[in-house]
């Protein structure tokens, strides 16, 4: 039976796996005989892969199978090669143009929310406003603003939504959790691997239905 294509496979496993850790195109004449080959395809017999590198890092793999032994040689890897190279450098061009066009928008979206601010005096039309700002920009799952009370070291949350639903009343001791961090060290804080990285600064719910993937906080004085 032929396995599902669209599933996410680790980088720990299959012939891919190993091109991407190791950064070396991969002739194999008959995958059969290769323990790391994973049967995604029954067909499959001959397989070449090719890292797509860039400076140094893999950005990708080209993968080309055939359904008869020995089907490619090292003249096609070469020539494979060259596709990679070309792809990598199409990719960069992209990644930076993306790059240029996000940082553009968030020019304008902040040359806009300081417009708009800077005419509110209603805290919680500030606050709507920061959230409909912020959500064109990168979509968040969870998004909230916390008020630091340092007579009672506590911090209130007058503002706060996780997954488009508004949560009224939260309040932390001040100095816990992430938000804490920010708070007392008074620096940007951003975590693109929650679940890995967030006790190192006193993330304490790392699981749970919707579990959040990544974290920014960033001090206001």
């Amino acid at each position: 039976e032929m396995a599902n294509r669209d599933n996410i496979w680790s980088l720990d496993v299959g012939l891919i796996g190993r091109v991407f850790r190791t950064g070396d195109s991969l002739l194999v004449p008959d995958v059969t005989l290769d323990p790391e080959y994973f049967a995604a395809d029954p067909r499959v017999r001959t397989e070449l892969l090719v890292p797509i590198r860039k400076e140094g890092r893999v950005l990708g793999v080209l993968n080309l199978e055939s359904p008869l032994v020995g089907a490619f040689d090292l003249e096609h890897q070469r020539f494979v090669e060259q596709l990679a190279a070309q792809t990598a450098i199409a990719l960069e061009n992209a990644r930076l143009y993306d790059e240029a066009q996000n940082r553009i928008l968030e020019l304008d979206t902040l040359n806009d929310l300081s417009s708009v601010l800077s005419s509110q005096l209603d805290p919680e039309t500030v606050f709507e406003t920061l959230y409909e700002r912020v959500s064109m920009l990168f979509n968040p799952a969870a998004f909230f603003v916390g008020l630091v009370d340092k007579e009672n070291q506590v911090v209130n949350y007058p503002f706060m939504i996780e997954n488009e639903q508004r949560i009224h009343g939260e309040q932390t001791v001040l100095g816990e959790g992430l938000s804490g961090w920010v708070i007392l060290k008074g620096r940007h804080l951003v975590l693109d691997n929650l679940r890995m990285h967030g006790h190192e600064c006193g993330a304490a719910v790392l699981s749970g239905p919707h579990l959040i993937g990544a974290w920014r906080g960033a001090p206001r004085p």
